[in-house]
């Protein structure tokens, strides 16, 4: 296998062009803007265009990361690809085109009205409940057309935004592949209210990085807890094959073990004390909790880590009302969700 065949290709579709600069910038799939330089062709880097073109890092001393928001270039001629979501252009009052795309996304956390969800191709998406684009709940998947934006505080600084918002999807399979659900740890700040994280999963295995926004915890979260938290829920991109130590985007997380030792269930369970006594049974003798405990470890070992109650959970508590009161009512109660949670995601 030759070089040429390891470098990584990215799909995406053309959202500006600069003739005078002689250059354009596609939104890849997984890689996010990618600058169209070496090899630009006014002919085929036009807006709408989807194409597929070898990348490596941008390191050039021109159209940098900082000027063009582009984390890769091109490193081959881009070629003409068939559109990977349904693909149009609109001109606005004032004479602006404008790039939609109809996509599924993926709905993160919900923060006064407004939310950020990740699309399988285009990253994060923001939706906007005032206007009328968010009708669903956190941790669903909705059809949304979007709109190519400038990132800005006011849409939680993306690259898309949502237009209209169309039903809940739940029945494509492919659709949970696009969404990992991990576990973190804070790895450092990146900038002002973003900080990375490291992924894992419930063995203690590497799953890569991950950036998020303040606004995509669940609950309000201090940095010393964020530092200490040991275990933080987060729904993320998939890794890039090619840069799997390259942070890819969140759009959810919640810290669900802030530091506290581990403690088995069944181990809780030792530490009670379960009466052996029961006279309306004569069955029941002192082993007992030995047998209750027993089970409980087997249920323990067989948990599956993709199972629906686990997913019910997360969405129950992405609720921040309803997470708020359960650990105002009964705090055990939200401790144990929140345990289970982290110990099967």
């Amino acid at each position: 296998m030759d070089e040429r065949t390891l470098k990584p290709i990215a799909l995406g579709v053309v959202v500006r062009v600069d003739p005078e600069m002689n250059y354009g910038i596609i939104h890849a799939s997984g890689y996010g803007r990618v600058l169209i330089s070496r090899n630009f062709d006014k002919d085929l880097v036009q807006l709408s265009n989807w194409l597929s073109v070898e990348i490596e890092p941008n390191t050039g001393p021109v159209l940098t990361f900082e000027r063009t928001c582009c984390s890769f270039v091109d490193s081959g001629k881009p070629k003409l690809i068939d559109e990977l979501l349904p693909t149009g252009t609109s001109v606005s009052k004032t004479g602006a085109v404008n790039l939609r795309i109809q996509t599924p996304v993926f709905l993160g956390n919900i923060t006064f009205g407004s939310s950020v969800g990740l699309s399988p191709h285009l990253g994060r998406i923001y939706l906007n409940e005032t206007r009328g684009k968010l009708k669903a709940s956190p941790l669903t998947w909705i059809h949304c057309g979007v709109i190519s934006v400038t990132p800005c505080e006011a849409n939680f600084n993306s690259f898309w935004e949502a237009r209209s918002a169309g039903h809940e999807d739940y029945d494509d399979p492919k659709l949970s592949q696009c969404i990992r659900r991990c576990l973190g740890r804070f790895y450092a700040f990146k900038e002002k209210n973003v900080c990375i994280v490291q992924l894992f999963d419930r063995y203690e295995k590497d799953k890569g990085f991950a950036y998020i926004h303040s606004f995509d915890f669940a609950h309000t979260v201090q940095e010393k807890d964020l530092k200490k938290a040991s275990a933080i829920q987060v729904y993320v991109a998939p890794r890039l094959l090619y840069f799997p130590e390259q942070p890819v985007p969140a759009c959810y997380a919640r810290i669900v073990d802030e530091g506290l030792q581990d403690i088995q269930v069944a181990e809780k369970l030792t530490v009670l004390n379960i009466s052996t006594t029961d006279n309306s049974n004569d069955t029941t003798g002192s082993d007992t909790p030995a047998a209750l405990i027993d089970a409980v470890k087997k249920n323990d070992s067989i948990c599956d880590k993709d199972c629906e109650t686990i997913d019910f959970i997360s969405r129950l508590l992405a609720y921040q009302l309803v997470a708020k009161n359960i650990k105002m009512i009964d705090p055990v109660l939200f401790n144990d969700l929140s345990a289970f949670v982290a110990k099967y995601t």
